[in-house]
């Protein structure tokens, strides 16, 4: 590269920011930015990345966990994912905005509530058999250091 043909260089969300100096603008050209300063770029293409993670209102059933007793279930609208993160998203339930995990979002489907109803059941049988294994357990009779000395005494000298 010849001197003074060097190009400014910035890379913001994994984007390529250009100044063009003939021009006196900075671009980024996959995704036809242009702006008259790197902070404005910078901006536009926050707004860009935004715009791509809306999602509308799509409806969805919210998984959350409230044990002991298994699983709540709620209805909720996702809104957008959370900026940087392809893990979480944002949704409106009950009057409220909440961040959310997404594997926690359900489209409600026949199918999908089927198999929710079917998980539920299953989670039912499995507290009903973890509360009878804990009270089985219980049960069982235990050495305490009185009924050990007690048989030590009663055990033949070895």
């Amino acid at each position: 590269m010849k001197p003074g043909n060097e190009k400014l260089i910035a890379i913001h969300r994994n984007k390529t920011i250009v100044y063009d100096e003939p021009f006196n603008i900075w671009r980024v050209e996959e995704d036809g930015i242009e702006a008259d300063s790197l902070a404005a770029a910078r901006r536009a293409v926050d707004k860009l990345l935004l715009d791509e993670r809306k999602t509308g209102r799509v409806g969805a059933k919210h998984l959350g966990w409230a044990y002991p007793g298994g699983v709540s279930l709620e209805d909720c609208e996702v809104t957008s994912i959370v900026n940087d993160d392809d893990k979480q998203a944002w949704i409106v339930a009950g009057g409220k905005r909440e961040k959310v995990s997404i594997d926690r979002l359900v489209p409600p489907t026949d199918d999908n509530l089927a198999l929710i109803a079917l998980a539920i059941a299953a989670d039912k049988r499995t507290q009903k058999a973890k509360t009878e294994a804990v009270v089985a357990w219980a049960a069982v009779p235990r050495f305490t250091s009185a009924t050990l000395l007690a048989a030590r005494k009663k055990a033949p000298d070895a």
